[in-house]
């Protein structure tokens, strides 16, 4: 009976029915991929549309832009169970976005590094499946936004940014795969903004005269994808 019990929650569910939520003393191990979205955008130039003739645009144009708050990013977690309803985990991890649209004649990045600190408190839905409501503080350094136009004849602009201190907040449905393996699909909206340290155009020092590359506005809504292994 206990064998064929097993097989019908492999074939419903896909998870073993000897699976635990209770991670008390446990530590966690997490792989995360992360995609930024909503991020404010700051507007780096103009491409066309259509065809150019004469230097001059012969369609409609867009805006190119860049962001400090979006991007793909990848981060390590480990975490403690404390209690059976919470955890801390501390996160080390980079994000970075690019040129929005992407264009063949130029190219841009806004990159950082993220060093977290999260509490989350876990509610249970069932034996297998549990909610995780976090938030904490975030350290962001080695902000770097580089933008090359030489293709096209212009510069190359790098601004580097001050290390700075953000906060966020999560949100995790986690589903246990066995006893130690689970995965989960979660929320993070951060906030944090940037204030620019030093510049230069073609490597050399540079005066940094655009206000709204002074202080860039890092917030933004992650939408994360999780690996997690528990000893």
């Amino acid at each position: 009976m206990k064998i064929i019990t097993t097989l019908l929650a492999l074939l419903f569910y896909g998870i073993p029915v000897y699976a635990e939520l209770d991670t008390t003393g446990k530590i966690l191990l997490q792989g995360e991929l992360l995609v930024g979205l909503n991020g404010k955008n700051e507007k780096v130039g103009e491409g066309c549309r259509g065809t150019i003739l004469l230097g001059e645009c012969q369609g409609s144009t867009e805006a190119i832009n860049i962001s400090a708050g979006e991007g793909l990013g990848v981060f390590a977690t480990i975490g403690y169970g404390i209690l059976p309803k919470l955890e801390v985990d501390v996160s080390l991890g980079q994000q970075n976005s690019t040129l929005s649209p992407a264009v063949e004649d130029a190219s841009g990045s806004f990159r950082r590094d993220i060093f977290l600190f999260t509490a989350k408190y876990k509610i249970p839905l069932n034996n297998t499946e549990q909610l995780k409501l976090g938030g904490g503080i975030g350290f962001y350094n080695n902000a770097k936004m580089d933008l090359d136009f030489k293709k096209i004849n212009g510069d190359r602009y790098v601004v580097d940014y001050e290390n700075t201190t953000g906060y966020h907040l999560t949100f995790d449905m986690e589903s246990l795969i066995n006893h130690n393996l689970s995965w989960t699909v979660g929320v993070r909206y951060y906030i944090v903004d940037y204030t620019a340290k030093k510049a230069t155009i073609n490597n050399q020092p540079a005066v940094l005269t655009s206000e709204k590359f002074k202080t860039m506005d890092g917030t933004g809504l992650g939408i994360g994808l999780s690996l997690l292994y528990y000893l």
